[in-house]
């Protein structure tokens, strides 16, 4: 992914890596795919035989969106079972920087590190997704429940203020700074 990364837009690329969701997942076209080297979304997916955990190889064309690089138009391989990677444990601050978006599109973690984050503020959006910020003490992140996942209310009920959670999902660029997006209710624990 670090050399489609490196490629102009236009450019035709083949990507292999693991499928961290499948397309639809949160409503769009977008599949999240992992290398050892990093991760980067696939964007306008219509192959719906992809699940989370694939291996996969990716034809497509390098594209720029919401100031990321992505591959748009793919045709995509199933290869296999792959093995999914372990989510990065970072800092409620790292991710919303995604490091300087080096980690755009990466599998992170946070609270992790045994004693969680704490609920800030939560707050419902206008397309039906739960908002929480969460923060260490110093800085803040971000988490969006998907409403596209219809995470029940027993699950959104962990996310009150002064709550500690630990969060596992994925990055995703949101007005200059990135949100962590879990993929299912499995992603989220209370410390």
């Amino acid at each position: 992914t670090v050399q489609v990364r490196q490629q102009p837009a236009g450019t035709r690329v083949f990507v292999d890596g693991v499928a961290l969701i499948r397309p639809n997942l949160f409503g769009d076209s977008t599949v999240h795919l992992a290398d050892s080297s990093g991760a980067i979304r696939v964007i306008n997916t219509v192959q719906g035989n992809i699940f989370q955990g694939d291996s996969i190889r990716v034809a497509g064309t390098v594209a720029m969106r919401d100031g990321q690089t992505v591959v748009t138009d793919p045709t995509i391989y199933r290869l296999g079972l792959g093995t999914a990677p372990i989510a990065r444990l970072l800092t409620p601050g790292e991710v919303a920087s995604a490091l300087g978006g080096v980690l755009d599109a990466a599998f992170v973690r946070v609270g992790g590190s045994g004693s969680g984050v704490t609920v800030k503020d939560t707050t419902t959006a206008g397309n039906g997704d739960f908002r929480a910020v969460v923060w260490d003490g110093t800085d803040s992140v971000t988490v969006v429940l998907d409403a596209d996942l219809g995470f029940s209310q027993t699950a959104i009920n962990l996310w009150a203020p002064g709550a500690t959670v630990d969060v596992r999902g994925l990055l995703v660029p949101e007005g200059g700074v990135w949100v962590l997006k879990p993929r299912s209710a499995a992603d989220i624990t209370q410390p």
